[in-house]
């Protein structure tokens, strides 16, 4: 068993095994009919409804070896005639055949394919010769290894304090002697509270920005020592964390209620006291929990009275050291301090650009993290889809941000156009980095392009349907329950005439050469229909109206979480549109990877397409939400720094596709294991720099 794909031996039995390239295996084809000539057909399982293609003749006593790819199974058809360069794979009337098998090769393996018996009892079989390697060991060296790097992160940023008061020590007791020395006294309280700058980045900003700051989008708490322990550290959270209560919280329980250790910045006023008098106060205070949250959205918002028990043996006392600030800005200083955005919504963004910089670099050759080759799904097909529904999820967000802040609705709808227009840019340039382009030929479509139509679109629905206040009561518990998708009903109507519109022009729109409602890609099975000409643009016209109806389901997810800031209510209406629409994908498409009234492909943007990725993603965004943002058992890193700078990420990552030092070869690099490393390299340094810029709290927004 060899880790790295070695065979071991570089000759087999006249087969040179250096000769084989990544997913391949030497096969040796031999018969023992005499008399009879034979003919080798073959197919691929990965080509749907594809023909057997003629091979070689087989003769009697005669070496037949050819080198076959081992990265789906392969269909063999044994013929007494070979006339035609192509036979149907479910003609059962064909009388020229003599046996047909289906066998899986595997990389680097030698095999024999013995055809015995007679014409009329035949016998073929694969016999191994030599063994393969086992391509997927890489992938779980891979996983030990960032295992054990990222527990070894984990344990000394757990430990930093602890290593920092240890090693520190000395310097300490040396610099208050030094202190003692000069007559000067610092006077320090054990009870007294820290403080640190809670600087959120923004959902939607222009250039670059860049804020200083300990720890962005993040909430300082304290623990009984007075030291914040809430993300105070990328990996990992103390056990000891309090956990996240999800409470809306009125205005006048904002103005009214005192000082709280959530979210604490810098103030003008040193907290001394005892905890018995703060909650003595704050049980007389007028702090009420309204039904109209004036802090929804995206955010934890963490409730004064119940989210952090008080702390034994410490003392709160308010002495002013300078002028305060007025009562009027207090409630939205506070506001702003007790809101924290969600991490899980960037880092699921992360994830979606650290698969794509992986599956574009190659994804080691594994076809998994491939795309399908026309119906299917794996991998990669989710990067587009899951890109395109988070930027959804965030848009409701925005938009009512903007208007909270009483943003009239023509400038918002100028910005959302000049945002459009940027991505649309930035596609066209990105288009142009093979060469020179020939303007009058240039390709206009691309998934930059698409993602600022659809932004386009999706924003200016929600702007139509958007109010300051979503929650509204309601008596019918029926509305109650429906009332994030009845707030935005009238723009539901026009996403499904989208679908009714998208469906008719698939399958009633008549095209010459081309039958009515075919979805196939028009290959050997069906004619060759596209033969010369290209059939199809995946970022296409007809592929942007069910793009448009992804982003949508993006944004009735982010609606959700407006309408409802309870972390139960969430989850549980996440759960039921990924049960709806993933079965509703699933009927329309069989069942089944291939097959269907509408298949799953991505190539043509199919409407089982977008139910099926619509489903995983609020799975996906449901489980990350509920063990980052609730139990808060994971930060999120390393996957929530790319997130926060995923347009700067894809923008660089094309731009430097095939330069050092993210891609480079080494030999002839004909296995997984070194296609992985490389991949791995690269996508690595992107992590590692999307972590600097945020580090210095630099973002690129548009």
């Amino acid at each position: 068993m060899s880790w790295i794909e070695d065979p071991g031996l570089t000759t087999f039995g006249g087969f040179n095994i250096s000769e084989l390239e990544i997913d391949q295996a030497w096969v040796n084809v031999s018969t023992t009919i005499a008399d009879t000539a034979l003919w080798l057909y073959e197919v691929s399982t990965n080509c749907h409804r594809c023909p057997f293609q003629r091979i070689e003749e087989i003769k009697l006593g005669q070496i037949n070896k050819y080198a076959v790819s081992t990265k789906f199974p392969t269909k063999y058809r044994i013929r007494s005639k070979g006339n035609d360069a192509y036979i149907p794979e479910f003609d059962v009337d064909d009388r020229w055949r003599v046996c047909d098998i289906q066998y899986n090769f595997e990389e680097f393996g030698v095999y024999s394919l013995n055809i015995g018996g007679n014409v009329k009892e035949p016998n073929c079989s694969v016999k191994v010769e030599l063994e393969p390697v086992n391509i997927y060991l890489p992938l779980l060296l891979a996983f030990l290894f960032y295992f054990v790097l990222g527990s070894i992160i984990f344990i000394i940023s757990t430990n930093h304090a602890r290593l920092k008061s240890l090693f520190g020590s000395s310097k300490s007791s040396s610099k208050s002697s030094k202190s003692s020395s000069l007559g000067s006294t610092v006077e320090t309280n054990v009870g007294s509270a820290t403080t640190d700058p809670v600087i959120s980045p923004p959902i939607i900003t222009n250039g670059l920005n860049r804020r200083q700051s300990s720890f962005a989008g993040s909430i300082t708490t304290l623990n009984q020592n007075g030291n914040g322990h809430y993300m105070s550290h990328p990996y990992g959270i103390p056990p000891h964390s309090p956990p996240v209560t999800e409470v809306s919280i009125s205005s006048k329980s904002i103005s009214s209620t005192p000082t709280s250790t959530v979210g604490i910045q810098q103030s003008s006023q040193l907290v001394t006291g005892s905890c018995k008098e703060t909650e003595k106060i704050e049980s007389h205070s007028p702090s009420t929990i309204s039904s109209n949250p004036v802090i929804s959205g995206p955010y934890n918002v963490l409730h004064n009275n119940t989210a952090i028990p008080q702390q034994p043996q410490c003392h709160i006392q308010q002495q002013p050291l300078q002028a305060q600030t007025s009562l009027q800005q207090q409630p939205q200083q506070q506001s702003r301090q007790q809101r924290t955005r969600l991490r899980s919504l960037d880092t699921f963004r992360g994830i979606c650009i650290v698969i794509m910089i992986f599956v574009n670099d190659g994804g080691a050759g594994y076809y998994f993290f491939d795309h399908a080759t026309w119906d299917g799904l794996y991998v990669a097909d989710l990067v587009f889809p899951w890109f395109l529904w988070i930027m959804g999820v965030c848009i409701p967000v925005s938009v009512k941000s903007q208007v909270k802040r009483g943003t009239s609705r023509l400038q918002i709808c100028r910005k959302i156009f000049i945002r459009s227009l940027k991505l649309i840019g930035i596609g066209i340039v990105l288009g142009s980095l093979w060469g020179p382009v020939n303007v009058q030929t240039m390709r206009i479509p691309g998934v930059l392009q698409r993602f600022g139509v659809c932004y386009f679109v999706c924003s200016a629905l929600v702007l139509l349907c958007m109010t300051v206040n979503f929650t509204k009561p309601e008596t019918s518990k029926l509305r109650a329950a429906l009332q994030d998708v009845e707030i935005i009903w009238i723009s539901w109507v026009f996403i499904l005439l989208l679908v009714l519109v998208h469906s008719i022009l698939t399958f009633f729109l008549p095209v010459p050469g081309c039958p009515t409602g075919y979805l196939g890609p028009g290959g050997l099975a069906d004619g060759n229909l596209y033969s010369g000409i290209y059939a199809y643009d995946p970022e296409g016209t007809l592929g942007t109206l069910t793009s448009i109806v992804q982003v949508w389901l993006g944004v009735q997810t982010g609606v959700t979480m407006l309408v409802y800031p309870r972390a139960s209510s969430r989850l549980k209406r996440w759960g039921v549109w990924a049960v709806t629409t993933g079965i509703c994908g699933a009927i329309l498409c069989g069942f089944s990877q291939t097959g269907g009234w509408i298949p799953l492909n991505k190539n043509l943007w199919s409407l089982s397409f977008v139910l099926v990725t619509n489903s995983f993603a609020l799975i996906l965004l449901s489980a990350l939400y509920f063990v980052i943002d609730i139990k808060k058992w994971w930060s999120g890193a390393p996957f929530f720094e790319p997130g926060m700078n995923s347009i700067l990420l894809y923008v660089a990552h094309q731009v430097a596709h095939a330069l050092l030092p993210w891609h480079y070869v080494f030999g002839p690099m004909r296995t997984h294991f070194t296609k992985l490393v490389e991949c791995l390299w690269g996508t690595s340094l992107w992590v590692l720099i999307s972590v600097y810029l945020y580090q210095k709290k630099i973002f690129w927004t548009l």
